[in-house]
């Protein structure tokens, strides 16, 4: 490896690497490095509050809400929608059919699939969890950026997830 190959990125914990890619520079990397370790710093943090608010199983009510933006869904279009396998969204959806939130429904035109789709109690525990979550991103991203680096910030994403869409459809 040629010394101009090598450069020193620093991380956003205070420590250095030198990495041999030159796909990115180093301020790319830099910048790669603060949305990954923000970004999973603000998922636990959300996930801990849920928690200690009483809200557990962050993947139930992940399947929940997406599928509240619905009518009704297949397990399958949940699983893709999600990102999360479809053997886990089976486990979940069964968790949530035994706690009330989601129902299993039949559609005549087509017995093969799995239709589900939220019950009024499962409509409750997604408002309060909600609300909880939405108190923590307001806390921990909404009142540390202004509103025009937040209102970025979604820009972005969308813009990202229109990208990805395209490559990785749902």
């Amino acid at each position: 490896m040629a010394d101009s190959d090598s450069k020193m990125v620093h991380l956003v914990d205070g420590t250095s690497s030198t990495g041999s890619s030159n796909i990115l520079s180093g301020s790319q990397r830099s910048s790669w490095d603060n949305i990954v370790a923000g970004g999973w710093h603000l998922y636990a943090a959300i996930n801990q509050g849920l928690s200690d608010a009483g809200i557990p199983q962050t993947q139930d009510w992940r399947v929940l809400e997406a599928l509240s933006r619905h009518e009704r869904l297949r397990i399958s279009d949940l699983a893709s929608i999600t990102q999360i396998s479809l053997s886990t969204v089976s486990r979940q959806i069964t968790r949530l059919v035994e706690a009330g939130r989601v129902e299993r429904i039949d559609v005549d035109c087509d017995a093969r699939q799995r239709w589900v789709r939220v019950t009024a109690e499962g409509s409750c525990y997604l408002s309060r969890v909600a609300k909880e979550r939405d108190q923590m991103v307001k806390r921990h991203l909404i009142d540390v950026l202004t509103p025009e680096e937040f209102a970025a910030l979604g820009a972005i994403f969308g813009k990202v997830h229109v990208s990805l869409l395209k490559e990785y459809p749902e």
